[in-house]
């Protein structure tokens, strides 16, 4: 999970720099996606802990 989260960090960041607008976005929403799979992987661990 925290290559998700560096990952999310990488693509604002890369977003930042970038001087297209709309590539700047799409990088934007990567990055959200990144830490938005981090969080579900994070939720179905704690939910095969709480079922083993």
């Amino acid at each position: 999970m925290r290559g998700e989260r560096a990952g999310d960090a990488d693509y604002q960041r890369w977003a930042a720099s970038e001087a297209d607008e709309k590539v700047a976005r799409l990088l934007r929403i990567s990055g959200t996606e990144e830490s938005a799979h981090a969080d579900r992987v994070a939720r179905a661990i704690t939910l095969l802990d709480s079922a083993g």
